[in-house]
């Protein structure tokens, strides 16, 4: 009597266990990216702050709030650059204090990192759209294209504040003052990113002035963050062996 035979067992993928680990982990890895880049729309992407006697003056410039100002514990400011024009305090936008090229530079470095925001969650969900609907191939090229993406745009939004603010600025002040003034003096805002200057004649901004020290604020390294973070998942899935790109591949029929 032939003896009854049940179903085979199907044979085990030993790199099913880590190769599912890697996707959890660049998935989260994305998520966190396009949360920094939401958290970094809540923050100061810039700041400068100006120590005037016992007074201390400060700005910082977001792209949805514009420039914020404060003098505490009360004196005659300037915000944005020019003559103090009284107490200041409160919100402003970019073009109510004349810096009319730095606020157009920070809509296109938030055009650029809602997109990078953007594209990271959608290569994120590349694949559950995988295990729905089986296409892997197509689905692998467009995760594939959604990570440079991604990659692209949060890498230029940091990079364009840093390289191109200080040259907005100064031509917003040559432009409102008919020339250059001590604003645009080295060291100042006008001429770096990121900086300080003592007081003493002929110092940029310090000349005549307090101690003054400017530079990026936490929004601005939540975009480098989130930068860093896609990288990294760039990089990981370069450096992964072909064999091992299995991430995105809808799985085996049974």
């Amino acid at each position: 009597m032939a003896r009854e035979v049940g179903p085979r067992p199907e044979p085990s993928h030993p790199s099913a266990g880590p190769s599912r680990r890697r996707g959890l982990l660049e998935t989260a890895m994305l998520v966190s990216a396009a949360a920094l880049v939401v958290a970094s729309l809540a923050l100061p992407w810039w700041g400068e702050t100006e120590h005037l006697g016992p007074n201390e003056w400060s700005q910082t410039f977001s792209p949805l709030t514009g420039i914020t100002g404060s003098c505490q514990p009360g004196c005659n400011v300037l915000v944005g650059g020019g003559p103090p024009t009284g107490p200041i305090s409160g919100r402003h936008s970019f073009s109510a204090v004349y810096l009319n090229r730095t606020g157009e530079m920070y809509d296109v470095a938030l055009a650029l990192a809602v997109v990078g925001g953007a594209a990271a969650l959608a290569t994120a969900a590349v694949p559950l759209v995988v295990r729905r609907a089986g296409s892997g191939p197509s689905a692998a090229r467009l995760g594939r294209g959604m990570l440079s993406v991604a990659l692209v745009a949060l890498a230029l939004a940091p990079g364009l504040l840093a390289a191109l603010q200080p040259a907005a600025m100064r031509s917003d002040t040559i432009a409102r003052f008919s020339g250059p003034s001590g604003w645009t003096a080295s060291p100042s805002p006008e001429t770096s990113f990121w900086g300080s200057c003592s007081p003493g004649p002929h110092n940029g901004v310090c000349d005549g002035g307090g101690p003054v020290s400017w530079g990026p604020g936490l929004g601005w390294f939540a975009l480098v963050g989130a930068a860093a973070l896609v990288l990294i998942v760039a990089l990981r899935r370069s450096l992964r062996p072909p064999s091992a790109t299995t991430a995105l591949s809808p799985p085996p029929p049974s």
